[in-house]
């Protein structure tokens, strides 16, 4: 039984360990055999709860395998469980556990900000910083954050730049001449202090959903405009207004009440889920967001539900007063009091059960399976069907840079993603995988009632179709014999070096690939285009960055060494999916590689090293103590009486 299986994981310490625990409100920390944190949890009574993980018979399948990978427990008590509820939000943010639910791609939220200056400047960031600064978000996509912006920008002549000088934006050379070119607006003279203000709490509104005034304030003044024969004018704003219309028309009409509310619903499988938030203010739908999130196989809806409501209301800066949930939450009350307490204000979780509310929640969960559909089968088309490779060909033909110029593409595509793994200064490993773009010859149906074609007809007829795929034949692992330490460019050479040499000897009937993704970020493409001029060999490279998800080129330049292009990619356009396909999979095939790596030393042992033990007499000690840390448990005069005095004395003195 699956019970069984995870009682014998039950060592002699954990048995210590769960004596020892506390009947009070606290946190649990459960660690692995490398001392990782696995698994963080909550708990009114410490002792009950982690010993329901070993007293009981677990009948689900994420929770076995959590058991069989405990080593170790570590605890921290609390004073109430709210505060346990508080610190255990922290250390999962701190530890990013296996086993417990984790929002996704974090470090890419955005946020809009307003700053608290003279001339406010509105700026995206990732991060909230403390102090009397306004933030809106967060947002998903930064790229369109800042698409958004510059059509803002047309309406709201805000101010931008980075000014870390201090200096004032009207006693700036470029702050002068930016209002000098819009000081007329529909406020006025923007060049005035107080007019400018009013303009950005004009903004605020508008980013809060409510539209409504910037609109009328824009008629008022480009009619006026008409009746003093200012016809430039008058249709710059007109213009302004058509801006304001494009930007506001997905905002759809929810309710005839002037609501401000959330609504979140979610749809996913295994790992991977999407919950999506509709946005309304003022009763109007401003906007849809939908995360991934991730965490171990076979999640709870609710579990994933709360930790995203945790989560994502932490770090909001445009809080509802209504959350409708697609799952009644557990624990609700005590979500609501962490959340109220967090955020500074009151807000209300509701589970609709009938009419408009419930069509909302329905609306919320059928946007997250369609993006969770679409991503999916959006990945499948990028890698499957070659959409994935025009686009990126797209994008790297408008560099306009010789280099990275596909004028000609053979009837094979071919991208080599490599990948360099390491855990410490030991078992460094180098992966290599080929995904491949193959024509394929097909022919022209016949229709029916038409003539029946010749075999020349037939020749002439032939097109090509093209299907991507993996070619595992193709793939290499590299166990890193001439670098010690973390040393990448030695690291990446030696891959190199080994890789190319391969296509010199033809074993493989390997050829140079089209193009080199390497997984890393601009750093890490500097030390490729080094190692590639010192092998001497010419191949386009591209660096993909997994935190920011940044993509680089760059190229050796005879005046500035090496320059450097960063591309803006949408993570969700083609080519960016195509690629995070190649890099997830080169990383998972370096992943499983260090992990052999990994086994082979710990089998090879410390034991090796003591001299005079042979590879019998180690088998046999192994055999009776299980492992090198049972012979330090067993003691001296135990392990004594299977090798003797002499060779007991040299294992421990090792160990």
């Amino acid at each position: 039984m699956l019970y069984n299986k995870c009682m014998k994981k039950i060592k002699s310490k954990i048995e210590v360990l769960i004596k020892s625990l506390p009947k009070s409100p606290g946190v649990y920390l459960m660690k692995s055999d490398d001392g990782k944190v696995i698994y963080v949890g909550k708990a009114v009574n410490l002792s009950n709860r982690v010993r329901s993980y070993f007293n009981r018979e677990l009948t689900e399948i994420k929770t076995v395998r959590l058991v069989e990978k405990i080593e170790d427990i570590e605890w921290m008590v609390t004073e109430t469980e709210l505060e346990a509820l508080m610190l255990e939000t922290t250390l999962i943010k701190k530890y990013r556990p296996k086993y417990n639910i984790l929002m996704k791609d974090d470090k890419n939220y955005v946020y809009i900000k307003i700053t608290d200056e003279m001339y406010p400047r509105v700026l995206v960031v990732r991060s909230v910083q403390k102090g009397k600064d306004s933030y809106f978000g967060p947002y998903t996509n930064g790229l369109t954050v800042k698409k958004v912006l510059r059509s803002l920008n047309r309406i709201f002549p805000f101010y931008t730049y980075q000014n870390k000088s201090g200096v004032a934006p009207m006693n700036s050379v470029a702050g002068a001449e930016l209002f000098v070119k819009r000081s007329q607006t529909a406020w006025g003279d923007v060049s005035n202090e107080d007019v400018y203000k009013k303009m950005i709490d004009d903004l605020k509104k508008f980013l809060r959903g409510n539209s409504s005034g910037v609109v009328k304030l824009f008629k008022g003044t480009m009619e006026r405009a008409s009746e003093e024969k200012n016809y430039e004018q008058a249709a710059i704003l007109r213009d302004r207004i058509r801006d304001i219309d494009q930007i506001t028309e997905g905002q759809r009409v929810v309710s005839t009440k002037k609501d401000n509310i959330d609504v979140i619903g979610l749809f996913g499988e295994a790992k991977k889920w999407i919950v999506s938030l509709i946005v309304v203010r003022s009763g109007k739908m401003i906007d849809v967001k939908n995360v991934e999130v991730s965490g171990s196989k076979d999640n709870d809806k609710k579990e994933v539900l709360a930790r995203f409501v945790i989560d994502y209301y932490e770090r909001s800066q445009d809080i509802p007063k209504v959350v409708y949930l697609s799952e009644e939450l557990e624990q609700k009350d005590l979500l609501l009091e962490y959340v109220t307490k967090t955020i500074g204000q009151k807000i209300k979780f509701v589970f609709p059960q009938k009419g408009d509310k419930k069509k909302m929640v329905g609306l919320a969960e059928k946007n997250a399976k369609m993006e969770y559909l679409r991503k999916k089968s959006i990945i499948s088309f990028a890698r499957n069907e070659g959409l994935g490779i025009v686009d990126l060909l797209s994008h790297l033909h408008k560099l306009d840079w010789d280099e990275y110029r596909f004028d000609e593409v053979g009837d094979v595509f071919r991208i080599e993603g490599y990948d360099i793994s390491n855990l410490g200064d030991t078992g460094v490993v180098g992966a290599l995988v080929v995904w491949e773009l193959v024509s394929q010859k097909s022919k022209v149906k016949s229709q029916k009632g038409k003539k029946k074609k010749t075999k020349e007809d037939n020749k002439k007829e032939e097109i090509k179709k093209w299907k991507g795929k993996f070619n595992k034949s193709l793939y290499k692992r590299f166990e890193i014999k001439t670098t010690v330490g973390q040393d990448d460019f030695g690291a990446m050479k030696e891959v190199f070096e080994r890789r190319f040499a391969n296509e010199k000897k033809s074993k493989k009937n390997w050829v140079y690939p089209n193009l080199i993704l390497v997984d890393g970020g601009k750093g890490q493409l500097g030390v490729v285009l080094r190692v590639l001029k010192d092998l001497d060999i010419e191949v386009p490279v591209i660096s993909l960055a997994k935190r920011e998800e940044e993509i680089w080129v760059g190229r050796k330049s005879e005046d500035i060494g090496y320059e450097y292009e960063m591309l803006e990619i949408d993570k969700s356009e083609l080519s960016n999916l195509l690629m995070q396909n190649i890099r997830n999979e080169v990383h998972r095939f370096a992943v499983s590689y260090q992990r052999i790596v990994r086994k082979k030393g710990v089998r090879k042992s410390i034991l090796d090293q003591v001299e005079g033990l042979g590879p019998k007499t180690k088998k046999k000690l192994l055999k009776e103590f299980g492992s090198v840390k049972g012979i330090v448990e067993a003691g001296k005069e135990k392990v004594s009486e299977y090798v003797g005095k002499k060779l007991t004395t040299e294992i421990f003195k090792l160990l």
